[in-house]
């Protein structure tokens, strides 16, 4: 009886103008749509937030319940599938309020707990692109690296997200910044994009490092020049910690020296001993004929030096 009476007088005490903040991934409000004299509804909304989507699990350090994949049984991958379980009801739930925020007569305001503001500064600083690259965050949540790395740099870039609620948060910021026609929000998982179809040329990725270790092949793709990833380095890829951040760059290649000679003999002990002692390795000294056909051009002369094409 002393229970019930204290619930009571608990329940009472909510007025019903108050907004609740779940907590959460997303802390979500709402408010009446139209002018904002408006006086707020005097019912009470029930508003689902969206679900915490990573967890920290020591020794293995940040899990991603979207995408865990590990198959065996013991206690840990137990309780992670159970998490899993709940993250995925509950993102459900979120995504069918989201929905239906679409045509209700009332507005729900998002605002993501994602990257801390002084990480994304320390990311975009490391990320030292050119006008003409393209910027990939996978995993890319509210799209806020891409906006900061287009704003300085003025690039352009794509943002993977495999959660269709927090895609669409990420265009709605995108759109807000005015930057929807240099970069792209693409619902889906990461494991399937496809870097090269969008010339991809720099990728960022606050992933756990088993994911990251999957997508490393993406990492690793001839037209990738940098790689920068928060908190966890990804395993195989030769990266360098600054602060929070790992860095990876792609070394610069050197382009090499031909001469080209027809006193050269590849056969002749004398002419291997003329160009050695000036410092040419035989690799580099060529005939005519064979810079022609190696390179496809006819020098005008010899001796003639050029460097790589």
């Amino acid at each position: 009886m002393r229970f019930t009476l204290a619930l009571l007088v608990v329940c009472s005490s909510i007025q019903a103008d108050e907004v609740f903040k779940p907590t959460g991934r997303y802390a979500v409000t709402t408010e009446p749509a139209g002018d904002s004299q408006h006086k707020r509804s005097s019912q009470i909304v029930s508003v689902v937030a969206a679900p915490v989507r990573y967890i920290q699990w020591q020794g293995w350090g940040q899990i991603d319940l979207a995408t865990y994949s590990r198959a065996c049984n013991c206690n840990m991958c137990r309780s992670i599938r159970s998490k899993q379980v709940a993250y995925r009801e509950q993102l459900a739930a979120y995504n069918a309020q989201q929905a239906a925020a679409m045509v209700a007569p009332q507005s729900i305001a998002a605002s993501q707990e994602s990257t801390p503001d002084a990480v994304v500064e320390q990311i975009v600083s490391e990320l030292k692109l050119k006008p003409e690259d393209t910027l990939c965050d996978m995993g890319c949540g509210d799209g806020r690296i891409l906006i900061a790395a287009v704003k300085r740099y003025r690039c352009k870039a794509v943002g993977i997200e495999i959660e269709p609620g927090i895609a669409e948060t990420a265009r709605r910021r995108v759109k807000a910044a005015g930057l929807t026609d240099r970069i792209t929000i693409i619902t889906g998982d990461a494991l399937q994009f496809d870097p090269d179809q969008h010339g991809v040329t720099a990728i960022t990725a606050y992933l756990y490092p088993e994911l990251l270790r999957r997508l490393l092949p993406k990492f690793k793709r001839d037209r990738i020049m940098v790689v920068v990833t928060p908190f966890h380095e990804v395993p195989g890829l030769a990266m360098v910690k600054s602060r929070d951040v790992f860095v990876w760059r792609r070394p610069v290649k050197r382009r090499q020296q031909f001469l080209v000679s027809e006193s050269w003999c590849h056969a002749c002990p004398a002419a291997k001993q003329r160009f050695r002692s000036l410092g040419w390795p035989e690799a580099n000294i060529l005939t005519i004929a064979e810079c022609y056909q190696r390179f496809g051009f006819r020098v005008p002369h010899v001796p003639y030096l050029f460097n790589e094409p």
